[in-house]
């Protein structure tokens, strides 16, 4: 009714949080509930849009964890799920240790028939053709790796043609950084947009011509007014500084 394309049901999320909550990955741990849920969603649903699913390898390491796993999965493509995105850690492992890519060939050699994608440690886009390459997914999903990148879908695409992967301009970067700030001052407090912004600036920086002297300078901000003016020291002499640049504490 609200004219969405897909419906993604996300348990995958390890966020600890979300434990008391029984959302996110922690269903993984209770594969009754996430049946039921998988189950109503997709009878309310009836078919008008994709269903897609988000899942980890497991709650833990434990034998009864992989279990609940495939009656998971198994459930889903029962219920006609259109895809399964599967990232190759465990709950428990949060970000921790290596995503095993060995564990989404298992299940692409076992369903050979339903769309598996996968999920984990990619990071650049050459990454991304190694997980198809070595792994026979049918897609890949991008999470982290476009925290403070998100040109990696653009090289990935001009890989796929055949080119190099060009980097971001600093006027692209400038650009994009603003309007990140822009959205997230648009839907969270001032406190809460100064510590996000501080972060994304210095995931943004390994793109500067001077990466080591941008870090610390995002490091250092403590205040958004801080950041503006680190933000129009380093892109200001870009097109980005077009349009009026906010002072103070205010967008």
């Amino acid at each position: 009714e609200l004219g969405y394309d897909v419906i993604d049901l996300n348990m995958a999320c390890p966020v600890k949080r979300l434990r008391g909550c029984a959302r996110g990955g922690h269903l993984l741990h209770q594969p009754e509930k996430a049946s039921e849920i998988i189950q109503e969603v997709s009878q309310a649903v009836g078919g008008r849009v994709p269903l897609t699913i988000k899942l980890r390898r497991g709650f833990d390491d434990e034998q009864d964890s992989e279990k609940n796993f495939f009656r998971i999965i198994e459930d889903t493509i029962d219920q006609g799920f259109f895809a399964a995105v599967v990232h190759g850690r465990t709950v428990r492992q949060k970000y921790e240790g290596p995503s095993r890519w060995n564990f989404l060939s298992q299940l692409t050699q076992r369903y050979p028939d339903f769309r598996i994608m996968g999920s984990g440690d990619i990071f650049t886009p050459e990454s991304v053709f190694e997980m198809l390459a070595r792994t026979g997914v049918d897609a890949v999903s991008v999470a982290r790796g476009a925290i403070g990148n998100p040109w990696i879908f653009r090289q990935a695409s001009l890989l796929l043609e055949g080119k190099a992967p060009r980097p971001p301009s600093l006027e692209e970067q400038g650009s994009v950084l603003r309007d990140h700030f822009e959205l997230c001052s648009r839907f969270h407090t001032e406190r809460k947009t100064q510590k996000l912004m501080r972060k994304f600036g210095i995931k943004f920086s390994i793109h500067h011509p001077e990466p080591g002297n941008a870090e610390k300078a995002f490091i250092s901000c403590r205040s958004l007014s801080d950041w503006w003016d680190v933000f129009k020291r380093l892109y200001c002499d870009t097109e980005v500084a077009a349009g009026e640049i906010p002072s103070g504490d205010s967008p």
